[in-house]
C-alpha cells in the first residue's frame, strides 16, 4: 500500500539521525512500517518482528551486496551470507574469548585515561567525538595488533572516510574519503606482509 513521502525522512543523512527523530521513527511505524525513502532509493523497517524477520530470511534478503545503496559489493563480513559469514565469523571470535578480551585490559586502560586526560587538558568535551568515537577504534586496532604510532592515522582515516558516505559529501569531502580509503589500505597491505614475514602473533591480523 503506498504511503506519505515525507521531507523530514533521510534514511542516509546522519545529521538526521543525530537530530533525534523520534517523532519520525514513530509516525513510521504507525503509519509506514515498511517506508520507502524515495530520494535515496531504500526501504526503512521501523518495528521490531518484522527486522527480525528479514534477519533469519537470508535467502530472500541476501547481505551480499554492498553495505550502502549504489556501491560496489565488498568482500566484507558484512556484506557474506552464511556459510561463508560464520566461517569468517569463527576465526574473529577466537578474539573474544574472555581470556583474549582479559589481556587487553591494560592497554584499554591506558587508552581510556589518554583520552580523559587529552580532554581534561582541553578544558573542554563533546563526549561523542572526543571519547565515543575513538575509543572502539582504538580497541579494536589494539586487537587487530596496529601499533599505537598509527593510532592518530587510523582515527583521522576513519573520520574522513565516514563523512564522505554521511549524507550529500561536498566534492572535497569525497577526495578526502577516496585519499583516506588508499592509505588505509596501503597501512593493511604493510601489516599483512609483516605478519607473513614472521612466525604468528596473537592478534586478530594473525588469527
Amino acid at each position: 500500500m503506498a504511503h506519505e513521502t515525507r521531507t523530514d525522512i533521510d534514511l542516509l543523512d546522519g545529521e538526521w539521525y543525530a537530530r533525534q527523530p523520534y517523532a519520525q521513527w514513530a509516525w513510521m511505524r504507525d503509519n509506514a512500517p515498511v517506508y520507502w525513502d524515495e530520494p535515496n532509493q531504500v526501504w526503512g523497517i521501523t518495528r521490531y518482528e518484522d527486522v527480525l524477520a528479514i534477519e533469519k530470511d537470508a535467502k530472500t534478503f541476501s547481505s551480499m551486496r554492498a553495505p550502502r545503496p549504489h556501491g560496489e559489493p565488498l568482500p566484507m563480513m558484512i556484506s557474506m551470507d552464511n556459510p561463508e559469514h560464520q566461517r569468517r565469523r569463527s576465526l574473529v571470535n577466537r578474539g573474544f574469548t574472555p581470556k583474549k578480551v582479559q589481556a587487553h585490559e591494560t592497554t584499554i586502560r591506558k587508552i581510556c585515561s589518554k583520552l580523559i586526560d587529552d580532554v581534561s587538558a582541553k578544558g573542554e568535551c563533546d563526549f561523542v567525538w572526543d571519547i565515543a568515537a575513538p575509543l572502539p577504534l582504538l580497541l579494536i586496532a589494539d586487537m587487530l595488533g596496529f601499533e599505537p604510532d598509527v593510532y592518530d592515522d587510523l582515527l583521522r582515516w576513519s573520520d574522513d572516510m565516514i563523512r564522505g558516505t554521511t549524507g550529500t559529501p561536498t566534492p572535497e569531502v569525497q577526495l578526502a574519503a577516496m585519499n583516506a580509503g588508499i592509505e588505509f589500505r596501503e597501512y593493511q597491505l604493510r601489516v599483512i606482509a609483516d605478519r607473513r614475514s614472521r612466525p604468528p602473533q596473537d592478534d586478530l591480523i594473525s588469527t
